[in-house]
Parts: structure tokens; C-alpha cells; sequence
């Protein structure tokens, strides 16, 4: 089973530097369900984000943690109705592990 933690507020893990590592298609309510409230609600300065997770990874195999994000990208719909979420990340592992996060989620619900 993947471990993971999400992080209550922007100010426990710095994630300046991340960038896009991939996309994922999901509703708002799933993220929530899956994954609790956004670690952030308030939109950007540039307000080009309005809200996203903030998950850190523990990899076995690299004996190591990665910091994965999800977030709205420059949406302008209720944020209730954005299916399509960015995935961001230090590394390209962070897209795969958002993924194996939600196929677990699935799994578990079937």
C-alpha cells in the first residue's frame, strides 16, 4: 500500500520550484474525499491557482519522500465542477504516484 501524508498548510513543506509532471482527470468532491479539505484555498498572487493539495510520497524504493501537488490551473468554473487537475512536482515521479494514490482509492471503493 502507498504511504502518503497531506500536508495541513502550505508552510510544512516548500513548493516553490514545482512544475508540471502530468494531469489527472478526477471531480473536486473524489480529491475531497479521497484526500480531506485543500491544503490551500486561497488563490495564488496571480491567481492562476485558486486551490491544491499538498501530498508528500514516502518511495520505498528510493528509500526517499517526493512532493506531489494537485491543483486547478487557470479554471474560471466553479471550482466544484473542474474535473481536470494539474499534478505538479520536484520530480516526474509525482505523477505516478498521484495515480497509484487514486487507483488504490477506486480499489478500495469497488
Amino acid at each position: 500500500m502507498l504511504k502518503f501524508d497531506v500536508m495541513p498548510d502550505l508552510a510544512c513543506i516548500p513548493i516553490g520550484g514545482t512544475s508540471l509532471q502530468g494531469r489527472i482527470e478526477i471531480s473536486y468532491y473524489e480529491l475531497v474525499q479521497m484526500l480531506g479539505e485543500p491544503t490551500s484555498c486561497e488563490p495564488s498572487a496571480d491567481d492562476k491557482i485558486r486551490v491544491e493539495w499538498v501530498i508528500e510520497f514516502y518511495d520505498e524504493i528510493a528509500d526517499d519522500y517526493a512532493i506531489a501537488t494537485i491543483y486547478d490551473w487557470k479554471e474560471d468554473k466553479p471550482i466544484e465542477w473542474v474535473t481536470d487537475w494539474h499534478i505538479g512536482g520536484f520530480k516526474s515521479n509525482a505523477n505516478g504516484f498521484v495515480y497509484e494514490m487514486v487507483k488504490e482509492y477506486y480499489a478500495e471503493r469497488t
